[in-house]
């Protein structure tokens, strides 16, 4: 859930003012590291996502995870994090 509200934060500061269409999530080409580590944790949160598809969320035995994954379906992340 850290994870996700760093992320969140990271887009607003970087895009908050932009269209939409103009807007991006944190890259693995870009030349910052900050940047880099917020990709790799987005890239663990989606996989963790995929990993619970299906699952309901009574049922995600660590809480970590289910708190990622409720925070996706509530979307306090990007919809573009929810590949």
């Amino acid at each position: 859930m850290k994870n996700a509200i760093e992320i969140e934060q990271w887009c607003k500061e970087q895009y908050g003012e932009k269209n939409i269409w103009e807007k991006k999530l944190p890259s693995p080409t870009s030349k910052e590291e900050y940047e880099n580590k917020l990709w790799q944790r987005l890239s663990n949160i989606r996989k963790k996502v995929k990993r619970y598809e299906g699952i309901p969320i009574d049922e995600i035995e660590n809480e970590e995870d289910r708190k990622t994954v409720i925070s996706i379906y509530l979307n306090i992340l990007p919809m573009s994090a929810k590949r």
